[in-house]
């Protein structure tokens, strides 16, 4: 269960998406702090809610969109829009509501939604954080199910703790999640029982609130860190003067541990009545069976009497600009943002639909401009962006945001401004805006293509939109009508206007953050707002937009051809030989209308690489990638493919060296021109490659203030045993770049065609994509080397190795545990690994979450590689109390030392036997798991028809069969452990590993 405190601000927590263009580097995991990412809108987002395809959706407009003063066309933009007529929508006689959607994808399953329309905004002040406690209660004991029988019903069925059984709590709302199969109706009903109990039969168990208050709490600790503190301290300002800066949903340590069981029935018997409430249902059944099944389970509701009417908490709106300085000695970067409160405007007519593509269009546009800035040699800032949505319910957020250089905000500040003031003033071009209308209107088509095929997880979340905010769903084949109307009608004058309602001189927040350190000096309150009064008065020149009339390819290369075909009629797959020696599997489906997904791979990788070319070539895709193709710069590049949905980017990793990428079937022959440009076309552009440095350095100069990077980087240095292959990407590291040497080891590694497999998979007609093959693939140069990869030389350590770091401000521990060994891969063994992985996951969930209250959640991974040699490992990790490491260390090797002991019950057996068969039900109907497949089989020399073959994968799990992989799998006497404790509990968290009974080597001194 989490908490989802809708994302106050990129800044605040998201690190920079150069983050994940780094080698090495891994990007933060953001699952902790909020549920969505908090990416903003840069274009209206479509609805994945199809309207029936064999009846025109209902109130289709039909005056033309033109922004005129037409009576007649008004009067169609104020009409409110309906919903999709495939949806059956209805009220209880109780006051709840209910949504019931039918779709196939995937099949034999459903998404079911319950949604409460109210959350922590609503609690008394004895009960801070009790809307969020009791929707961990409602998995904890209801009117049917006792104590942990809900969750444990759920896991037999097949369904997964977290993935397929969840729940959040927000200022506004609390909304609980299940998938279930509908292929078992005993299961589908049961399914509406439990919705039903969320909905009036909790049962509140003494016992088990005492215990839930521990897991609670563990999930309080698991958020805490420099996002968490930064939130704490700006939320009373942008908030400022409203009910939502007091009423965070986690609540306070303080209420977590003294709260009332009376408190938090209060809440319950408050605010979850049948009036507050809907039940939303999408998936694979009959509607109905649904209907009858939400008459049966909540029916019997009882409607409120005398209950209070639910309040409306605004955020007030002010004439002053607010100003808010932070630092963080946990912050990683710098940055500045600005803040915009609006009010919330009705969006539910057609007018506001097309006042939606206006928005989009501008933030298109304001973006594209924003990143060309940021691709400049000396960049003013890192990235950029211009997005709006809601913080809460009760305001519209406009925000502008820079990621600047320590040092930088000022300029950072100055030159954002200035581009949406040079909008302001000369607004966008005709080029610009055509170019952005084809790419909205592009997203719109794709959408409308697969409406059929569209998952129903997608269609269920926007119901729940629509039922908590008033989100129209008119379906996807009115939207894009409506887009299809609206986009060629709107004006540049009107989008070039939109800027000054949404940029204004009261209603401001702006929000500088920064490392805090003290070489670093950030801006005054009075330097701030200097700048927007010196970018007021500045003389700015109109936007210069050039762009290339080159075409992608100057003309085709002489094609190739195929030499040899044969298709795999088990699994529908057809291989081609290409005369250049080149490979080509091709895998046709009916998933997705509009998608063909492109896989290529070829053995080598940087282990060819020498030790002093490493760090060049493990860059060189990055620093390519920036620099264009061909005779395109990447901005030319970017504007070249506007309206078009194709992509390719290459990779180099230590064994293998590839490309991936997707296309709609329309634009598949632009896909394979820019595989064959990144093939034999690679461009370095040396002033991107400058910009490059600049933002890596901005990025990395404060990477060790963060604990969780100083942590992975010691838990990686261990299990590597210091190989300088496995060094972490710091600043030091960017002067042994070498641009020219990447670009060398690219051209070497993408030089030889004939040992590259190239795979499709999705919307293929195969007699459209043979003279393209032809063309683009079987013409890529070929010099017929016989390679494979290098051994490189990582091994893992012998022994018990233990790494302490101490870095950190809050009372909050990681634990890791990896055991590993080398045995020979095989796939019966690849299998039962990630078999013994579930088993652990489960298992830790029930003994050390619920019975111990000792952590909010674990993640248990597994893997096994062939190359460069058989080995393989368990990864264990989870936060939890400083003070509660060891114990937990010697809990997780009780555990595993039972399963090999006694073998797993053939309860916990069951649940993953059956999870795993759901999840190929849904993977078989899904591109990426063939395109996935595929490369696997085929790497390994095995028979693509076993991809079929799972059912005698599934006949393995046993407990005979874990309790046998525990033991040949895993040594309780080679492992490396790691454990972060924060530098005020360190020695007390750690000073009774000398009292633990391990033996072996050290990897590290604890380290500051």
């Amino acid at each position: 269960m989490k908490i989802s405190i809708a994302p106050l601000l990129r800044a605040l927590l998201l690190a920079t998406v150069l983050l994940s263009a780094l080698p090495g580097c891994t990007s933060v995991d953001r699952a902790t702090l909020v549920d969505t990412p908090p990416v903003p809108p840069t274009a209206p987002v479509p609805s994945t809610q199809p309207a029936s395809s064999d009846t025109p959706a209902s109130g289709a407009v039909d005056a033309e969109p033109a922004a005129s003063g037409d009576s007649t066309v008004q009067g169609a933009l104020d009409a409110a829009i309906p919903l999709a007529d495939d949806i059956r929508a209805g009220r209880l006689d109780n006051g709840l509501a209910y949504f019931i959607r039918v779709n196939e994808k995937p099949e034999q399953r459903a998404e079911l939604r319950l949604a409460v329309d109210a959350g922590s905004l609503f609690e008394d002040e004895d009960q801070l954080g009790m809307a969020h406690f009791v929707e961990h209660m409602a998995f904890n004991g209801t009117e049917n199910f006792e104590k942990q029988q809900l969750i444990d019903y759920l896991q037999r069925i097949g369904m997964r703790f977290g993935a397929d059984i969840n729940a959040y709590t927000s200022f506004d709302e609390t909304a609980y999640f299940l998938t279930v199969p509908t292929d078992d109706s005993d299961a589908l009903e049961k399914a509406f029982m439990i919705l039903g109990d969320w909905a009036g039969g909790v049962a509140f168990d003494a016992e088990e609130i005492e215990k839930e208050r521990g897991v609670i709490l563990e999930e309080w600790r698991r958020s805490q860190g420099a996002g968490s503190r930064l939130w704490e301290r700006q939320a009373p300002l942008v908030l400022r003067g409203s009910r939502y800066a007091d009423r965070l949903p986690i609540g306070t340590v303080e209420s977590i541990e003294t709260s009332t069981p009376e408190a938090i029935r209060r809440y319950y018997e408050s605010w979850y009545r049948p009036d507050l409430m809907a039940v939303i249902a999408v998936g694979d059944f009959d509607p109905e069976q649904i209907e009858a099944l939400i008459h049966e389970h909540l029916g019997d509701l009882e409607p409120p009497r005398d209950a209070p009417a639910r309040p409306d908490y605004p955020v007030p709106l002010h004439e002053e600009t607010l100003t808010g300085i932070f630092t963080d000695p946990e912050l990683t970067s710098t940055g500045v943002t600005v803040v915009y409160k609006h009010p919330v405007e009705d969006g539910t007519t057609y007018g506001a639909y097309r006042d939606s593509l206006v928005e989009g269009l501008y933030n298109l546009m304001t973006n594209a401009r924003l990143s060309e800035v940021a691709q400049r040699a000396e960049p003013p800032f890192v990235t950029a962006f211009s997005g709006g949505g809601r913080l809460v319910r009760a305001s519209y957020f406009y925000q502008l945001d820079a990621r600047v250089q320590d040092g930088g905000v000022l300029g950072g500040l100055e030159a954002l401004l200035r581009e949406v003031e040079r909008i302001d003033r000369h607004g966008f071009t005709d080029a610009e805006l055509e170019r952005a209308k084809a790419s909205l209107l592009r997203t719109y088509e794709q959408l409308d293509r697969e409406r059929q095929q569209q998952p129903s997880a997608s269609f269920a979340a926007e119901l729940l939109r629509h039922f908590l905010q008033d989100e129209s769903v008119p379906g996807i084949a009115l939207e894009a009508d409506l887009a299809r109307r609206f986009l060629p009608g709107i004006e540049l004058t009107e989008v070039n206007q939109l800027g000054r309602a949404w940029i204004t001189d009261e209603n401001r927040v702006v929000l500088v953050t920064g490392p805090e350190k003290d070489d670093l000096e950030l801006p005054t309150e009075s330097e701030l707002l200097a700048v927007f009064d010196r970018v007021a008065a500045a003389d700015l020149e109109p936007w210069v937009d050039e762009a290339s009339d080159q075409p992608l390819l100057a003309e085709a290369p002489t094609p190739g051809t195929i030499i040899a075909e044969s298709t795999d009629d088990t699994v529908g797959i057809t291989e081609w030989q290409l005369s250049n020696g080149a490979r080509v599997l091709i895998k046709p489906t009916e998933f997705k209308d509009d998608q063909i997904l492109l896989s290529a791979w070829s053995p080598g990788g940087h282990s060819l690489v020498d030790d002093e070319d490493f760090v060049s070539a493990t860059f060189a895709t990055t620093i390519l990638g920036q620099s264009g193709l061909g005779d395109l710069s990447v901005v030319a590049l970017r504007k070249k493919l506007a309206g078009k949905v194709a992509t390719v980017s290459p990779f180099l990793a230590e064994l293998e060296e590839g490309l991936s990428g997707s296309a709609s079937p329309d634009d598949v022959e632009t896909m394979l021109q820019l595989l064959y440009l990144h093939m034999t076309a690679p461009r370095l552009d040396l002033d991107a490659y400058q910009n490059l440095q600049t933002r890596f350095a901005a990025v990395l100069e404060n990477r060790s203030k963060d604990p969780a990077t100083v942590f992975n980087d010691a838990v990686t240095e261990a299990l590597s045993q210091g190989h300088p292959r496995r060094e972490p990407v710091t600043v030091e590291t960017l002067p042994k770049i070498d641009p020219e040497r990447a670009l060398a080891v690219y051209r070497d590694r993408f030089a030889d065609a004939s040992d590259f497999t190239f795979t499709f998979v999705g919307a293929v007609d195969l007699d459209a994509l043979r003279p393209l093959v032809e063309t683009y693939l079987a013409s890529l140069p070929s010099l017929a080397r016989a390679e494979s990869w290098a051994d490189v030389g990582v091994r893992r350590p012998d022994g018990i190795v233990r790494v302490e770091v101490e870095k950190g401000l809050e009372p909050k521990a990681t634990l890791q545990m990896v055991f590993h060994g080398r045995d020979d891969w095989s796939r019966d063994h690849l299998f039962d690994l990630e078999v013994l992985a579930r088993v652990l996951e489960i298992r830790i969930i029930e003994r050390i979450r619920e019975e111990l209250g000792a952590i909010y959640g674990g993640r248990v991974a597994s893997s096994f590689e062939s190359r460069p040699i058989d080995r393989h490992s368990v990864s264990i990790q989870f936060t939890c109390d400083p003070e509660k490491v060891e114990m937990l260390i010697d809990e997780l090797k009780s555990e595993i030392g039972r399963i090999q002991a006694d073998g797993p019950t053939p309860d916990v057996v069951e649940k993953v036997r059956e999870n795993l068969r759901r999840q190929r039900q849904v993977d078989l109907q899904e591109n990426r798991f063939w395109t996935r497949a595929i490369e696997t089989y085929d790497s390994q020399g095995l028979d693509l028809a076993l991809i079929l073959a799972y059912d005698e994968l599934l006949e393995r799990v046993t407990p005979e069969q874990v309790q046998a992989t525990a033991r040949d799998f895993i040594d309780l006497e080679r492992y490396v452990v790691g454990v972060l404790v924060p530098e005020a509990t360190a020695a007390a968290a750690v000073g009774a590993a000398s009292g633990a009974g391990e033996s072996g080597a050290t990897a590290h001194p604890t380290l500051d």
